[in-house]
């Protein structure tokens, strides 16, 4: 719909022609000035997109293998040695205090089962698995924040 017809259908449908230009003049002031703060928004948005791209550092250099872990030996050393004995459980709950690396060793663990070489303590790092899983887009490893 043209913005004439728009202004004439909405905007003043019973005035006078002296009003109607009167107000034409407003209304088209307000469409110009919308389509500018429009332009604005879109041009400033597809500014910022590259700002939401940059990954934390915490995530950019996050462990990749159990050997990285730091702070974590022990439950690194009690996974690696489930891994190599295939002695698996059903399933795994990562508790602690903020920053103590649950995700850091979920991701590692999940990464070590999905390895095409099959579950070793020691990903490959080469395969398909291990590199969509270093670069978070696997689709068999989803994180879920029970936190927020």
């Amino acid at each position: 719909m043209k913005t004439e017809s728009v202004f004439h259908e909405k905007v003043c449908p019973k005035m006078g022609s002296s009003n109607r230009r009167k107000y034409r003049a407003i209304f088209y002031s307000l469409v110009r000035q919308m389509v500018n703060v429009l332009s604005f928004l879109k041009n400033s948005l597809l500014k910022t997109k590259v700002f939401f791209l940059a990954l934390a550092l915490a995530r950019k250099y996050r462990p990749r293998t159990f050997d990285d872990l730091i702070g974590q030996e022990s439950v690194s050393l009690s996974l690696s040695h489930a891994l190599k004995n295939n002695r698996l459980s059903h399933a795994y709950l990562f508790s602690g205090l903020r920053g103590s690396g649950k995700t850091s060793t979920a991701r590692i663990f999940a990464k070590a089962l999905l390895c095409e070489k099959g579950p070793t303590p020691k990903p490959c790092q080469e395969c398909i698995q291990c590199q969509m899983a270093n670069e978070n887009r696997h689709i068999d490893i989803i994180e879920m924040d029970g936190g927020k």
